[in-house]
């Protein structure tokens, strides 16, 4: 693309760009209002603490229940619902307990980046190409090895830094002066079961329609009607992302003015082609130098016009999704974290980001992106 595009081929790329876009849009438009009604009507309260029991009051029990839970919210419902809704609820629990916060937040933050490679609708870099893949079915067969392997490095390495942290037993509920009282007996009898089966029945949502906009509007109506209904305070409590839409649609607007001008042509030099060993490390190493750089959602927007078979774009998602952990605006995810956690009265720094990461990241994009390879 090393002139300027002819008039046609702009206006093609306009239309066809936001005939992407739009589907997106209203997906996490409605996704977002899905998670901020679940929190509300109690869900993530009432499974964190349904967890806690079954740890019968052992420390690397309850972090392997809190791996499980982040992993499920951020493969069904998006990494930013376990930085932004999850988190607090895992502080509670800590706070409830006298755990170490440390190993359970930094799960958190770590797992809705690297865990959200399964399915299209876990991270939004995903949902940009899952069209790519030719269907959902098709996009979990490429990325369900490079997801689990994304996974268990993840754990590996949070055991290994925290193993200390993690032995031992605690007392349930030793701690709970310091937090709120249980609030479980004025949770709504019939919103909490609706928002538990509406949450579960998303999963395989995802995974059975190709358009996940479908069901997530769907069970944004459900949640948004059921609420209005029982508990309407609810309805004018949530706050839907509308900053979050249009940033998202001027990076596209602003990556597709790219395109045109030949930006493909210029990154293509950066990276080798081809679905070699060597060549998909690269497009992964660079996908994330280039999310800890300047954002990963930009980045990707950036590089997945190079990205053009489904190994190169399986490699790409692995190195946007499990590579921005080494600086704090490498992900909106790990702003949002960083966000709530002060909201708690905890601060973390830049510098105890980059120490954590810089060390794990090599590993963390490496090892999925061999796994990817070798299911070539």
């Amino acid at each position: 693309m090393g002139e300027w595009l002819s008039g046609g081929d702009m206006l093609s790329m306009v239309v066809d760009t936001v005939g992407r876009v739009l589907p997106i849009l209203v997906f996490v438009f409605a996704i977002t209002v899905v998670a901020q009604a679940a929190t509300m009507i109690g869900v993530f309260e009432v499974t964190a603490r349904k967890l806690e029991k079954l740890a019968h009051g052992r420390v690397l029990a309850a972090w392997l229940l809190t791996v499980g839970l982040s992993w499920a919210v951020t493969v069904v419902l998006s990494l930013d619902t376990t930085a932004v809704l999850l988190t607090p609820v895992i502080v509670a629990m800590c706070r409830r307990n006298r755990l170490a916060y440390r190993p359970f937040v930094l799960t958190c933050l770590w797992l809705a980046n690297t865990g959200s490679l399964l399915l299209p609708v876990s991270n939004l870099t995903n949902l940009i190409v899952a069209h790519n893949f030719g269907s959902t079915g098709n996009y979990v067969r490429w990325m369900a090895t490079p997801a689990l392997a994304s996974v268990a490095v993840t754990c590996l390495l949070l055991y290994i830094g925290f193993r200390a942290s993690l032995r031992g037993t605690y007392v349930p509920g030793s701690g709970a002066s310091l937090a709120e009282r249980s609030t479980a007996t004025t949770y709504d009898p019939v919103l909490l079961p609706l928002g538990c089966c509406v949450c579960l029945a998303l999963g395989p949502a995802f995974v059975l329609v190709d358009t996940p906009a479908i069901p997530a509007v769907l069970a944004a109506i459900v949640l948004v009607a059921a609420c209005w209904v029982r508990k309407r305070a609810y309805v004018y409590e949530l706050h839907p992302p509308y900053t979050m839409v249009l940033v998202i649609a001027l990076l596209f607007a602003a990556v597709t003015a790219g395109r045109v001008a030949g930006l493909d042509e210029l990154l293509s030099r950066l990276v080798s082609p081809g679905q070699g060993l060597g060549a998909l490390l690269g497009l992964a190493g660079v996908g994330a130098i280039g999310a800890n750089l300047i954002n990963n959602l930009p980045a990707f927007l950036a590089l997945s016009g190079i990205a053009e078979h489904p190994a190169r774009l399986a490699a790409l998602l692995i190195g946007v999704n499990c590579g921005p952990l080494i600086t704090m605006w490498g992900s909106l995810a790990t702003l949002l974290w960083r966000d709530r956690l002060a909201s708690e009265h905890i601060h973390v720094g830049a510098r105890h980001i980059a120490a954590a990461g810089i060390g794990a990241v090599p590993l963390l994009v490496g090892v999925p992106v061999v796994a990817l390879w070798l299911t070539l």
